[in-house]
């Protein structure tokens, strides 16, 4: 491995993970260690699936023996970036985006998968969250959101305030600030 990627793979602010084409982690940088608490020498050498543990939005493993995103950075090809769940040394659930790119290796019938990951904890919160209030916002039995969006428009377009469900345990003032928010 040129001496430039592993300083540029050092320096770089996301968490940067190079892995062996045996799934072992060969370099865990200081980014890495702040994001998800272990230290390099608690992940060097132990299998990328044992380190990140990782989950798929919806909770299915994503991590194991027979990785996907290996046999694809085996043959050569990238993987577009995708999100998954994990968790810090503390215990601390973390969502991370990952970016993986094959690495050459001066060896022949070797390769080296780089993994580059950031914190979007945030973003999926507010997502689900988000997806929460919508739901909480239809009426049972609710419209289509195709239905919801144009009364909306037509809302803002005739000044009126769009109606909150009746049953949403609010008070008046929170149903007026949200009916507000709606209308923008």
């Amino acid at each position: 491995m040129d001496r430039s990627v592993m300083t540029m793979l050092s320096r770089t602010a996301d968490g940067a993970m190079l892995v062996d084409e045996g799934g072992r982690v060969i370099l865990w940088n200081k980014a890495a260690e702040r994001l998800l608490g272990f230290r390099a020498q608690d992940v060097i050498g132990r299998p990328c699936r044992e380190v990140l543990c990782g989950e798929t939005l919806g909770g299915q493993p994503l991590c194991s023996a027979s990785c996907a995103m290996g046999r694809k950075l085996a043959g050569g090809g990238g993987v577009r970036n995708y999100d998954m769940q994990t968790h810090a040394k503390s215990g601390r659930v973390v969502w991370i985006n990952i970016s993986s790119l094959p690495v050459p290796s001066r060896k022949k019938g070797r390769f080296l998968a780089m993994h580059l990951f950031r914190d979007i904890t945030k973003q999926i919160k507010i997502r689900r969250l988000a997806e929460e209030l919508h739901v909480l916002l239809s009426p049972p039995g609710g419209k289509p959101v195709s239905e919801t969006t144009k009364r909306r428009s037509t809302s803002r377009e005739t000044g009126e305030l769009p109606a909150i469900w009746s049953a949403l345990p609010l008070s008046n003032r929170e149903k007026e600030v949200l009916r507000l928010l709606a209308a923008g």
